[in-house]
């Protein structure tokens, strides 16, 4: 699955930079030869309602009146045969607007979910009840996929030791050793870059432990 995030430039953009962006999302799209992505954003483009039957990557819903560039993303969904998948659920009705201008009453659809296989999609819809502090609002989209996890060839396997063990062989005493010897490392370091080196100082005395150990049948070892 292959997700592609868009922000398309505005409409004070030049059209060089319009027909650049859509050279790099044709580029994002042709990289993996494979249907299951969304291209999904915000496109700056007013699509409106379908306005014939040859349009087949417009669905039956739409909002306002496309305008220039709804009318060159329309050319790019149908050179592609791609669908414009906000416009083919009706789950808020009317109320479809993704955008809403600094005056508060201009209110436009330029925000879109679009794929090759319509039936990874099930829904689309605005989410209305969640504030992200912006001039848009978010889409919801529900997908029908599952995921694989891919399996490695070489099972990998860590040995982990028991506090017991850790005891045995003086772990505290030597970890306190170690960064007493390398207290001048992390003098100016801050809160968090000395818990970071900490961790790695740990790391590297249970390793050193572990070299030690002899190998016995009855080592746990986990993936």
């Amino acid at each position: 699955m292959k997700i592609i995030q868009v922000n398309a430039p505005t409409s004070q953009a030049e059209e060089a930079e319009v027909e650049l962006f859509y050279l790099n999302l044709q580029k994002a799209i042709d990289k993996d030869k494979t249907s299951n992505y969304l291209a999904m954003g915000d496109f700056n483009a007013k699509l409106g309602k379908k306005e014939n039957e040859t349009e087949e990557g417009i669905g039956d819903y739409g909002y306002g009146e496309r305008n220039e560039r709804g009318e060159r993303l329309v050319n790019f969904v149908e050179a592609n045969k791609l669908k414009v998948m906000n416009t083919f659920f009706n789950s808020n009705g009317s109320d479809r607007w993704t955008w809403e201008g600094p005056n508060g009453e201009t209110k436009n659809e330029i925000d879109f979910v679009i794929t090759k296989n319509v039936d990874i999609i099930s829904r689309v819809n605005i989410i209305k009840d969640i504030n992200i502090g912006s001039d848009h609002r978010p889409l919801g989209t529900k997908l029908n996929i599952q995921m694989l996890k891919k399996k490695s060839k070489f099972k990998k396997t860590v040995k982990r030791m028991s506090t017991k063990e850790l005891e045995k062989a003086n772990f505290e005493e030597r970890l306190k050793t170690k960064l007493e010897m390398e207290k001048d490392k992390r003098q100016n370091n801050n809160m968090e870059r000395k818990q970071q080196y900490l961790n790695k100082q740990i790391e590297e005395v249970q390793h050193e432990i572990l070299k030690e150990q002899p190998k016995t049948k009855n080592c746990r070892n986990f993936p």
